[in-house]
C-alpha cells in the first residue's frame, strides 16, 4: 500500500473491526450465493486460491477498468499485491 495512511489504517485493530462489522452486515443482508453465510473468511476462494482468480480476472481489469477510468490505473501487480496484503490481514 503506496498510502501511509491506509497502511496504518489496514494495520490497526479499526480495520480488523470495521472489516468484520461488514461482513456480518453482509451476511445479515445477502443469501447469494447459498451459504456462504456460514462460511469462515478463510475458505472464501478469493482467500484460497487468489492467484488462480486474479490471473483470470487481471485481464479485465487491465483492459476493461482502464476504459472507463478517467486517469490510468494502477498496474494490475500492484493491485495483486494489494489483495495479498488484505488477505493476510483478515485471516
Amino acid at each position: 500500500m503506496n498510502n501511509a495512511e491506509c497502511a496504518e489504517f489496514v494495520a490497526s485493530d479499526r480495520f480488523k473491526k470495521q472489516f468484520d462489522n461488514i461482513l456480518q452486515h453482509d451476511r445479515a443482508m445477502f443469501e447469494e450465493p447459498k451459504g456462504w453465510q456460514n462460511k469462515l473468511i478463510t475458505e472464501s476462494p478469493l482467500v484460497t486460491d487468489f492467484e488462480k482468480i486474479w490471473e483470470q480476472l487481471k485481464v479485465k481489469y487491465q483492459t476493461e477498468l482502464s476504459a472507463l477510468a478517467y486517469r490510468p490505473i494502477p498496474d494490475e501487480r500492484d493491485v495483486a499485491k494489494c489483495f495479498e496484503e488484505l488477505i493476510k490481514r483478515i485471516k
